[in-house]
């Protein structure tokens, strides 16, 4: 983008419209301090979707531990075994368990651990979910507000699972994340499409916190983690209006605050990679 460039674009703090080469809003006087960076990210991020992406990462990590199973020797017989990762393959793509946590420094399994599976049901089951809320609730938190709210989900449930030991992994906590999100949102707007909006997601919540009780081998303390831990994200990142538009929710610093938390993810898988090679 030129210095000279005289199109205008709207102040992040104020929602005015401002020239782009403006160092500084003439109208409130914000700072505009890596505005230029963020709307190059806010362009390149809002065309491709930030739930996509993460569908994407889902399915490939889970081929991937398809495949790593099958090298290490793993794979249970039969039609579903096949279609299973083993437990060495989960532990060292990035599963999450506070003992290893502390025994490695491997930190990174913050992060990898949303994007691993068990098997076919598991991940099935969770990208039905990832398709039916995340979109919507991409559209109005804005992409970065979005993943910042679905990442430190995910990362909330992990604590959970820390405090009571449990080992565990599965996009789930960011997805109970999303539900405490919706909630939150519709808190936080009011009205009568805020009121919908609780009563559709606490509907979808209340189903799924008594579907951990039921049905065996589920996280709760990683479910319950990710659902406070959306709430509350949500709740603080909602934007102040809906529909504002996407530059006007995404201020500079959020926005890229979100780009390294997006960067955060091949960067964990790559350090995983790296300790399942040696």
């Amino acid at each position: 983008m030129s210095s000279n460039d005289t199109r205008a674009t709207v102040c992040a703090s104020c929602g005015r419209l401002i020239s782009r080469n403006e160092p500084a809003c003439p109208h409130c006087g914000a700072s505009r301090t890596g505005w230029r960076a963020a709307e190059v990210l806010h362009g390149w991020v809002s065309q491709r979707g930030v739930s996509n992406s993460i569908l994407a990462v889902n399915a490939l990590a889970f081929l991937a531990g398809l495949l790593l199973t099958r090298r290490l020797d793993e794979t249970p017989p039969g039609f579903l075994g096949a279609l299973s990762i083993g437990r060495e393959t989960s532990a060292r793509m990035g599963l999450f368990y506070w003992p290893l946590v502390q025994a490695t420094g491997e930190y990174w399994r913050f992060v990898t651990a949303s994007f691993l599976h068990a098997n076919l049901l598991h991940i099935a089951f969770n990208l039905w979910s990832l398709v039916a809320l995340a979109p919507l609730l991409e559209r109005e938190y804005g992409w970065a507000r979005f993943t910042l709210v679905y990442l430190g989900s995910g990362v909330a449930g992990w604590i959970a699972c820390a405090i009571w030991g449990q080992p565990a992994l599965g996009a789930s906590c960011s997805l109970f994340g999303l539900l405490g999100a919706g909630w939150a949102l519709g808190k936080r707007y009011g009205g009568t499409w805020g009121e919908n909006a609780r009563a559709m997601f606490r509907t979808w919540a209340i189903s799924g916190v008594l579907y951990s009780f039921v049905i065996p081998g589920v996280s709760i303390p990683g479910h319950l983690g990710g659902l406070i831990g959306g709430g509350l994200l949500g709740y603080a990142l909602a934007a102040p209006r809906r529909r504002m538009a996407e530059i006007v929710r995404n201020p500079p610093w959020l926005a890229l605050l979100a780009g390294a938390a997006l960067l955060s993810v091949p960067v964990s898988f790559a350090l995983a990679a790296l300790g399942f090679a040696d």
